[in-house]
This record gives C-alpha cells, sequence and structure tokens, in this order.
C-alpha cells in the first residue's frame, strides 16, 4: 500500500515474533537491482490462526504448507541510516473480487525476488527481480466452495524464496501472493500455488473485523502497539513450545 504496508505470508513474518525469545528481530527491506536495504519494518498483523496451526514449521528449514491463512501485514516505520521515507511508496493496485472458475487457463503475471541464492550464500547473497508470464493452472477451496487458491504453471519465478511475491492479472491488479510450492510433475518445473486477495479479503476481516483495505490504514503505530501488546504475547508463547 502507499501508507508503506506490506502484504506478504505468515510463514516469513512469524521470525519477527521471536523478538524477546531468541535475541532481536530485524525486518529489512530491500528494493532496486539488485535489492539493497532501504527501510526498516515491523510486524503490523499475522494471523493468529496460521500461528496456533503451524507452529511447528518454525524449526523446519524448507517448510511446507497449504496456504490457508498464510498471510501477514508489516509496516514500514524509518529509512536505513536515516534515509528519508516517500510520502507515497510505489504500490499495486489489487482485486478482491472473488474468482470465477473459468479463471483456469488465464494469462497472469508473477513477480518477486526468488530467494534461492540467499537460501544457498546467506543473507548478503544478490538479489535480482523477475518477472514471469504464465497460466492459471487449477483452481482450489478451503472448504467455502470459492477459489481461495490457485496453481500457476511452471516459470522461472518457481524457486524457493518467491513466498509473498505477486501474481497479477492482466489489468495490473494483484489477484493473489505465492504462498507454496506446485506439484512440477503436473504443471511443469517452478510450478506454485498463491491464494487469492478475496480469500485474504475475506478471512482477515473474520479475524479482525476489518478488511484488507481498512486494514492498511489508520494509525499504524498505535496499531502494531496494540497488536503487540494484546495478541503477541500468546503466539511468542505458542513459538516459544516449539524452540
Amino acid at each position: 500500500d502507499t501508507s508503506g504496508v506490506i502484504l506478504t505470508n505468515a510463514h516469513v513474518a512469524q521470525f519477527l515474533l521471536l523478538e524477546g525469545i531468541a535475541g532481536e528481530a530485524h525486518c529489512y527491506i530491500r528494493t532496486g537491482n539488485p535489492a539493497t536495504p532501504q527501510y526498516e519494518a515491523e510486524l503490523l498483523y499475522i494471523s493468529p490462526a496460521w500461528i496456533r496451526e503451524h507452529a511447528d514449521l518454525i524449526n523446519e528449514a524448507a517448510p511446507k504448507g497449504t496456504g490457508e491463512r498464510d498471510y501477514a501485514l508489516l509496516y514500514v516505520t524509518s529509512g536505513i541510516d536515516n534515509k528519508p521515507m516517500p510520502a507515497n511508496f510505489a504500490a499495486l493496485p489489487f482485486d478482491v473480487a472473488p474468482l470465477a472458475r473459468e479463471v483456469v487457463g488465464t494469462e497472469v503475471f508473477a513477480t518477486g525476488y526468488p530467494a534461492e541464492a540467499m537460501l544457498e550464500q546467506g543473507i548478503d547473497a544478490p538479489l535480482v527481480p523477475k518477472q514471469a508470464t504464465t497460466t492459471i493452472g487449477d483452481i482450489m477451496t478451503f472448504g467455502s466452495q470459492l477459489v481461495d487458491l490457485f496453481t500457476i504453471r511452471g516459470s522461472s519465478i518457481g524457486e524457493h524464496g518467491s513466498s509473498g511475491g505477486p501474481i497479477v492479472d492482466s489489468e495490473g491488479k494483484a489477484i493473489g501472493i505465492i504462498s507454496t510450492k506446485g506439484d512440477d510433475i503436473e504443471f511443469g518445473a517452478g510450478s506454485l500455488r498463491g491464494i487469492t486477495l478475496s480469500y485474504i479479503d475475506r478471512t482477515i476481516k473474520e479475524e479482525t473485523g476489518f478488511s484488507l483495505q481498512q486494514n492498511l490504514g489508520g494509525n499504524l503505530p498505535y496499531r502494531a502497539e496494540l497488536f503487540k501488546k494484546t495478541i503477541v504475547p500468546f503466539l511468542q508463547n505458542t513459538l516459544q513450545q516449539e524452540l
């Protein structure tokens, strides 16, 4: 969002919950080509339901899951070395309208910074942005009978570390975020699965009482501090039992 809120996966953001449990936790936002640290961010929201179901994954080097409730919100708090913050951050528009079942075969664009090199070489490995054109290969539901999850066919984006990258439709709007690996045998090497923005919008409203769009605004430091004081201790306790 232009306010500096970033939508990503819970399995990415969960490590910020280790602040005070396993030392300090910092989140640096990189941009550019290759990506370089520009800003610091803090946790604004993470799905408590995901943490309860998947706390045991905190110890996994290559965690696996379905993508259900796998989302979190970060927000930019400051620039690195007092770098000035923009009045408005660059942001993708997004569409929370439910996807039609006929979406299978539709062309989409997957973008992001695949971080497989980082997993092999450490956090200083260069990250280069990639974009790939592919198509939706399959649609799935978590029981809602709506399109909650979809598979995109294999592409150059399909590496470890692409989690949280946007999947964009032909109108330039994000309709999903990459969450898990897909079935390479059925859909080609580098296949991925994305959870739909409509699913995130619907379930975050169940959890918070507010839509995704509403969760992007307001007094962000106050909201983050409130979440930190009221919900985070319970989530930390859940994770601590797994460490």
